[in-house]
Order: C-alpha cells, then structure tokens, then sequence
C-alpha cells in the first residue's frame, strides 16, 4: 500500500518478494483497523460504528428488564461496553467527526432518557453531560501524542515520530492543531509540551518511588498481591516481543504465576527451548493452519 495525500498519484514502481511481485491494494486490514491509502478512516469508523451498534444493541437487551436501573449504572455499561468498541485506536484515526459513530451514541441516550429520533442532538448531550466521542477521540490522540514523548529515543517508533513531525506529516499536523484549539490564542511550541510531559513523568515516578517492591505495580499490577496471579497477553506474534515479555518477568520481584499467550503465530520450526522462560512451565497449543496461536507459561 501506498500512503499518501490525495492528489498524489500511486508509485509507478513495483515491489517483489523473490520472483513474486506484490500487489498495490487500496485497503488493508491491521489489528482491526482499517487503513486507506489517502489516509482516509471512513471505512475504519463505519466498521467501528456497526460493531458498536451490535453492542449497544447486546447492552440494551440485557438491561431493558431492569426498570428502576440507574444514571451511573447504565453509563458504566455504555463507558465499559460500548465506549471501547468506537473508540478503539483513536489515537491514531480520530481526528475527524465521523456520523456513525455520533448516532450510536445518541441512540444510547434516547434510550435511557426516553426520546424520540426527532430530539435535538443538541439537547441529548446537554442531557447527560457525556462529551462527545470526537472530543474522546481528541483525548486518545493526545495521549498517543505524550506516550511518544516520552518514549525512549532508541526505539524505532520514537525515530518514526520525529520524522514525521520534522516533516509536517499529517497524524503530527492533526494534533498540534487540537492543541491549538484547546489552546485558543496561545501558540503551541512541542519543545515546551515535551518538557512538561517530561516533569509530569518524573513527578509521577517519584510519587509511585523507585523501590523494586513499586516497580512490580508498573510493570504487572501483582505489587502485594497473594495467591495466584494471572496474566494475559495477546502478543500478535510472540517472537517478536518475547525479549521484553522474559525481561518483564525476570526484573519483576512479584511475578504472575501463569501467563496466557493468544496470537503467537508460532510453528513447528519454533522450538520450545526458543521460547522458554526460567521457572516456567511451557504448554503450547499450535494450530496445523495459518492463524493465531495459544501458549501458557506456568
């Protein structure tokens, strides 16, 4: 796939694997979101929009024999249940207002307050207070935006991102511009947001401390848990980040008992001593196809 703006035209160059030359495709599936080669996310939001609205639809169902169900009850349901399925990974497609996603959340609030399709959309929000989901959406970009920052500057997403801003590219334009708008009349400068972020990382390490017995509450959430602790990691390949999984565990003093692996797209030129962990037990559970993977550590 070729990204680019879009009066651009496609390469004219070909790209081949071996003698197999691959093809320029206008669409392509990535861990559930859908990229465009103009960089437009219509696709990706209208997918997110029917997913959400199935689980609205999930949610409804199950809370309609509820009369007397509350305001913050039902709102957890939405921000744990549906909030999740339209906002996921809108740090990096969230920018634009996109309808569907809007009425699925105007159709949870004329539920809940009883409205008819006819009611301002004005008035619903005005309603519950909710903040509208391009303005979640803003959030998440944000966040994405300070998670780089901060980043070690050896790894390769932090290089990518500091090409892409030195090089006005669109995902960096996008965000100075929300930071403009929050910001009105005051002139956003990245240097001093990447010295605040900065302060605001270090503030927070000294809050949490830099004892071994903390560091185990960052890294797994175990800190001064007892008896059987369980973690689960969709790894979307082990192989490729089981370093920093065996590390994690090896520099945590309060380590999980058993760890779930799902998508690890192992084989049977994996071998098991490849993938051993010291004080762990493997099970592993490869499929004869093409496909994701199970595994446990125990």
């Amino acid at each position: 796939m070729h990204f680019r703006k879009g009066r651009i035209p496609r390469t004219s160059s070909t790209f081949k694997i071996g003698n197999e030359q691959l093809q320029i495709i206008e669409q392509y599936k990535y861990l559930g979101v859908i990229f465009s080669e103009k960089l437009k996310y219509t696709a990706a939001a209208d997918a997110f929009a029917k997913a959400g609205g199935r689980a609205l639809g999930a949610a409804i169902s199950k809370v309609h024999s509820y009369k007397e169900i509350g305001f913050k009850t039902f709102e957890t349901v939405f921000n744990f249940c549906i909030s999740p399925v339209l906002d996921y990974c809108s740090g990096v497609w969230g920018y634009n207002t996109y309808h569907g996603i809007d009425m699925i959340q105007n159709k949870a609030v004329r539920y809940f307050c009883g409205l008819h399709r006819f009611a301002p959309t004005i008035a619903l929000n005005s309603e519950l207070g909710w903040l509208p989901q391009t303005q979640r959406h803003w959030l998440s970009m944000v966040r994405l935006w300070n998670h780089l920052i901060l980043m070690d500057d050896e790894r390769l997403m932090k290089k990518v991102f500091e090409w892409e801003y030195k090089n006005n590219g669109l995902w960096c334009t996008q965000v100075i511009d929300i930071f403009n708008k929050l910001l009105e009349n005051q002139v956003f400068e990245v240097e001093s947001w990447t010295l605040y972020c900065q302060k605001l990382n270090d503030e927070a390490k000294e809050e949490i401390g830099n004892d071994t017995e903390n560091d185990d509450l960052v890294t797994y959430g175990f800190n001064k848990c007892k008896g059987l602790k369980i973690c689960s990691h969709n790894v979307n390949r082990l192989e490729c980040k089981f370093d920093e999984i065996r590390y994690n565990l090896m520099s945590t003093p309060n380590p999980p008992d058993i760890i779930g692996y799902c998508e690890t797209f192992l084989g049977k030129n994996t071998s098991d001593r490849e993938i051993d962990i010291p004080g762990y037990i493997l099970q592993r559970k490869d499929r004869l196809t093409d496909g994701g993977v199970a595994g446990l550590s125990i």
